[in-house]
């Protein structure tokens, strides 16, 4: 879904910038729950308020939810189809595709430093190949970012 919001509120109306949109999802990566609709509640405050908070919330929530509800009975039965069970395969991969996507057309929207790439890459090594937990490398990052990229105002 981040793919579709960028570009419905970044590109088509215009709510929010690129850069609004990157440290919105950024900051909804550090909070519990789904980033997609937390994404939306954060971009709906921000353009109408509570009320727009709410009616994103249910925008992202509703198609969701119905959709589970009148198919998984018939999905349950149809992914025992070794044909639909690799389907199903195939658009786990197209769904990660649409993610880096994402993350390659912010990244070269926001500049990202060669620096950025650096640790991005080093937070990727560090929790899947030495296996350290996402809730010490999001703050050590937030850390390092600090001091990497702050800005002398002497």
């Amino acid at each position: 879904m981040l793919p579709l919001m960028e570009e419905e509120f970044v590109q088509r109306r215009q709510w929010i910038t690129d850069k609004e949109f990157m440290s919105t999802v950024a900051l909804v990566n550090t909070l519990p729950g789904v980033i997609a609709v937390n994404t939306a509640l954060a971009i709906g405050h921000r353009a109408a308020g509570f009320l727009g908070a709410v009616a994103a919330m249910l925008g992202a929530l509703s198609p969701s939810i119905l959709i589970i509800l009148l198919l998984s009975p018939i999905i349950i039965l149809l992914r025992e189809i070794p044909t639909i069970g690799n389907a199903f395969l195939g658009v786990r991969g197209s769904v990660a595709a649409l993610i880096l996507l994402l993350v390659i057309r912010q990244g070269q929207k926001m500049g990202i430093s060669f620096i950025g790439i650096i640790l991005a890459l080093g937070a990727l090594l560090a929790v899947r190949v030495i296996g350290i937990h996402p809730l010490i490398i999001i703050p050590t990052s937030a850390i390092l970012g600090a001091i990497l990229f702050r800005k002398d105002n002497t």
